[in-house]
């Protein structure tokens, strides 16, 4: 939306496609007249984030691995 935004900060931990090698964090801030107030951390955006970019991780693997068995 127009009255808010988004800042993401993504730690990749390590090489491992497992769920605690990669973390999300979302901050959102919404704006009040000309100025931005902080509102938090949205957990489960973040959550939603590193599973999204696990399970295009694992596509790509598996799709890596496929050529080169062929």
């Amino acid at each position: 939306t127009p009255d808010q935004r988004l800042k993401l900060t993504m730690f990749v931990i390590g090489r491992e496609l497992r769920s605690d090698a990669i973390t999300v964090h979302a901050f959102i801030q919404n704006r009040l007249g000309t100025e931005w107030i902080d509102a938090g951390r949205d957990e489960a955006l973040g959550r939603k984030l590193e599973d999204l970019v696990l399970t295009r991780a694992r596509e790509l693997r598996a799709a890596a691995t496929a050529e080169t068995v062929n």
